[in-house]
C-alpha cells in the first residue's frame, strides 16, 4: 500500500469534538470553554432526523476536502437532510456553532502544525519497519483485494490517548499523533494496520451485502482478528481472548451499553467459523453481520 502522510488542523479540530462529544471523560484536554462548544455543536446535530453516527462522520470525512463551515454543513445537510426539511435555521445554527468550537480550538492548540511534525515521526518509521509486512499478512487471511493500494494517514491532535478514524468513502484514515503506546501488547502500529485493513469496505462487493447502518461496526470488527493474527505472526502481539478484548475496548467498537466480553464471544466465534469453512470474504462479513443483528 502506498501511503501518504499529512496533517489537516480542520480535521483534528473535529476529531477533538467527535472525542468530547463522545468520549468526553477520557479527554485529556480542552477547557470548559471547548468543552461547552463541543456540547453546543452535538446539541444542534441532534436536532437533525438522522442518525447522530452519520453526522459525525461525514463531518470528519468532508472536513479534509471542504475548506469552509458553511459549505462544510452544507455538503453535510445535503447527504442527511430531504431538501424540504433543511431549514436555513438548522443551517445557520450548525455554521455558527461549528465556527465558534474551531475558534477555540484554534486559540487552545496554535502550535498544531509544529507539533505535528515531531509527533508524527515515531509512528511513521515503527509503520515502515512493520507495516507493509501486516498488511500482506491481513491480505492473506481475508482477501487480497480487499487491501487498498494507497491510502492517506492524517494524524490529529491526541485528545484521548489514542484514537483513529477510517473514512471509508476516500481511501484515507486518521489517527491520533500520541508518543507513546497507550497499550504495549497492542501498538499504534497494529491500530493503524487495522484502520487502513478497512478501507475498501465501501465498495459494493462487502458493502452491498452489509447493513448500511452496520458498515463501519462490521468493518471494524471483522478486521480485529486478521490484524492479531497477522502480528501475532510477525512476533508483535499474540491472539487470544484478552487480546480481541482489549483490541475492542482500546479500539472504542463496543457502542454505549454493549459489553465488550459479549462482542468479544461473538467475534471469536465468527473467526472460528471462517477458518474453519474459508468462505469467500464478502460472505464472511454478510454472516458476521447477521451473528450481529
Amino acid at each position: 500500500m502506498e501511503i501518504e502522510w499529512k496533517t489537516n488542523v480542520d480535521l483534528s479540530a473535529l476529531h477533538v469534538a467527535w472525542c468530547l462529544t463522545h468520549w468526553p471523560g477520557d479527554c485529556r484536554k480542552g477547557s470548559e470553554e471547548l468543552r461547552s462548544a463541543a456540547r453546543t455543536l452535538a446539541e444542534s446535530a441532534n436536532r437533525i432526523n438522522a442518525l447522530p453516527d452519520r453526522f459525525w462522520d461525514l463531518l470528519l470525512t468532508l472536513s479534509v476536502d471542504t475548506p469552509g463551515n458553511r459549505e462544510l454543513i452544507e455538503r453535510t445537510l445535503i447527504r442527511l437532510v430531504p431538501p424540504q426539511a433543511r431549514g436555513e435555521t438548522l443551517h445557520s445554527e450548525l455554521v455558527s456553532s461549528l465556527s465558534t468550537f474551531k475558534s477555540f480550538y484554534h486559540r487552545e492548540f496554535p502550535d498544531f502544525v509544529h507539533n505535528m511534525r515531531l509527533r508524527c515521526e515515531p509512528l511513521k518509521q515503527q509503520w515502515e519497519a512493520y507495516g507493509p509486512g501486516l498488511l500482506v499478512l491481513i491480505g492473506e487471511r481475508t482477501d487480497r483485494d480487499a487491501m487498498a493500494e494507497r491510502a492517506e494517514v492524517l494524524f490529529v491532535e491526541p485528545c484521548v490517548g489514542g484514537l483513529g478514524f477510517s473514512h471509508l468513502t476516500t481511501n484515507r484514515c486518521h489517527i491520533e499523533a500520541v508518543l507513546t503506546n497507550p497499550d504495549p501488547k497492542l501498538t499504534e502500529t497494529l491500530r493503524l494496520a487495522w484502520l487502513l485493513a478497512q478501507l475498501e469496505f465501501e465498495r459494493p462487493i462487502y458493502s452491498d451485502l452489509i447493513n448500511a447502518f452496520r458498515l463501519r461496526k462490521i468493518a471494524g470488527l471483522a478486521m480485529i482478528p486478521p490484524t492479531l493474527l497477522a502480528a501475532e505472526e510477525l512476533g508483535l502481539c499474540e491472539y487470544s481472548p484478552s487480546s480481541v478484548q482489549t483490541a475492542i475496548e482500546l479500539w472504542r467498537l463496543a457502542a454505549p451499553g454493549e459489553q465488550p466480553a459479549v462482542l468479544r464471544e461473538v467475534l471469536m466465534t465468527w473467526w472460528e467459523t471462517v477458518e474453519g469453512s474459508q468462505p469467500e470474504w464478502r460472505i464472511a462479513l454478510t454472516g458476521l453481520d447477521r451473528m450481529l443483528e
